[in-house]
């Protein structure tokens, strides 16, 4: 046996030498539990956080879901209410009315500009000249339009109700 050795096994076997050795593998004992413990609680702490996000992320998934279909059910009655005034017109809009009512060409132009913004003017005619559009035309393009704003209006409040329940559902 090497003389290295046989001097550190008699430091450690005589009484202040093996003090110091209990002293260490206490010390290398307590510092790998403490390591043990460390990733125990590590990963019961990871278990945790991706629990809640998972409760989080499925909070947030229904809120979208119910927010949708409640807006698919409005957007479906906006159309069908849109079809139905659109049938209207034809009853309350008759031929004798397209033709007795001329539709003027300022008032297309004004119209236009309301609907699409600003169309450079053609050289068609002055204000008071007939269009040639009809008054049921006018009428199924207005109704086409509310119809359009009604659909763009649900669906704005529904996004604003999807960001208020996202908010609410935050931790």
């Amino acid at each position: 046996m090497p003389l290295f050795l046989v001097s550190l096994l008699g430091f450690v076997t005589r009484p202040p030498g093996s003090y110091l050795a209990i002293a260490g593998a206490c010390a290398v004992a307590l510092w790998g539990y403490g390591q043990y413990e460390f990733g125990r609680g590590e990963a019961a702490m990871r278990a945790a956080q991706a629990k809640a996000v998972t409760r989080i992320v499925d909070r947030q998934s229904r809120i979208t879901l119910k927010v949708s279909q409640t807006f698919d059910a409005v957007k479906i009655a906006d159309a069908a209410a849109t079809q139905k005034q659109l049938q209207e017109v034809k009853t309350h809009v008759s031929e004798k009315a397209d033709a007795d009512c001329t539709v003027p060409l300022g008032f297309v132009r004004v119209f236009n500009t309301a609907v699409h913004g600003p169309i450079p003017g053609a050289a068609a005619g002055a204000d008071d000249t007939p269009s040639g559009a009809q008054l049921s035309d006018v009428a199924q393009v207005t109704v086409q339009n509310d119809g359009q704003y009604d659909q763009v209006a649900d669906q704005l409040r529904a996004l604003q109700n999807w960001v208020r329940q996202q908010q609410a559902a935050r931790p």
